[in-house]
């Protein structure tokens, strides 16, 4: 039997194939191993984030922007830290959706939280075409 981590890389490697039904059911099945929020710390919280923010990646690729923003929403929630990943893949679904001010508002979030500064620059760059495209 595979243990946790190596069910969520296997999904990851399957979006990356494109397979993106297969990789959503075994982000769901992972999920479904992992303890509820009644233990809101530890490694199995932060694998419980990893899956919801791949479930995102998926919505938003498959253009499912409903779906990407409540995976976004549930990685955000769930992880210990701040994760501008799931940030970018609401603002994606937001935009998608043509709710730019959403989808502004959280890469916002990044350009001020990030820890790494290309990830704010890029976020920036995000806002600036977003920006353009509303004018």
């Amino acid at each position: 039997m595979k243990i946790l981590p190596e069910k969520i890389q296997e999904a990851a490697a399957l979006i990356e194939s494109g397979d993106f039904e297969s990789a959503r059911e075994k982000l769901k099945a992972a999920l479904a191993e992992i303890p509820s929020l009644s233990v809101p710390m530890g490694p199995a919280v932060e694998l419980a984030a990893d899956a919801e923010e791949y479930l995102a990646e998926i919505g938003v690729k498959t253009k499912r922007f409903q779906e990407a923003i409540a995976h976004a929403q549930q990685a955000i929630v769930r992880s210990q830290r701040f994760r501008p990943k799931a940030n970018f893949l609401a603002a994606e679904a937001f935009a998608g959706l043509g709710n730019t001010e959403m989808a502004i508002a959280k890469l916002q979030l990044v350009v001020e939280f990030a820890s790494h500064p290309s990830l704010a620059e890029a976020a920036r760059e995000r806002i600036k075409r977003l920006e353009e495209a509303g004018n």
